[in-house]
């Protein structure tokens, strides 16, 4: 099984929190792990080759709030088709910035608008931590 973690927002936690967790897996665990989002930022949170696969995402913006939005929306996207065509199982995503999206002409409010409009289903939120996995029911 393939899992694709999205790093999330360049200028936010997600690149930070993605690389700790991935740490926190045994070496079998990370095999399976890819992300996706911007590696210069990923690099500089302490992601090595070592610790996962990785499709490195970059902006053709030099202005960063614009560059950030369009990094961390073009890492969901990427992330989205590659579920589609059967590449990968499941996908984590890291928190990305709603404002900046709106802001930057993208036109969905985050993960869940843009999961919910792409595959005309409503999406379910969940936390898994060893047997409790729970649904968050709430935006």
């Amino acid at each position: 099984m393939t899992v694709l973690i999205t790093a999330g927002d360049p200028q936010g936690i997600g690149p930070e929190i993605t690389v700790k967790a991935i740490k926190k897996l045994s070496k079998k665990e990370r095999k399976r792990i890819v992300v996706i989002g911007d590696k210069n930022v990923l690099i500089k949170a302490g992601w090595t080759y070592s610790l996962s696969g990785i499709i490195s995402v970059s902006s053709p913006y030099r202005n960063d709030d614009k560059s950030s939005a369009y990094i961390s929306f073009k890492s969901v996207e990427i992330a989205s088709k590659l579920i589609e065509r059967g590449w990968a199982n499941a996908l984590v995503t890291a928190p990305v910035s709603k404002e900046k999206w709106l802001r930057n002409g993208i036109k969905y409010n985050g993960h869940t608008d843009y999961f919910r409009k792409r595959f005309g289903k409503e999406a379910l939120m969940c936390f898994k931590k060893d047997r409790v996995i729970a649904g968050l029911v709430s935006e």
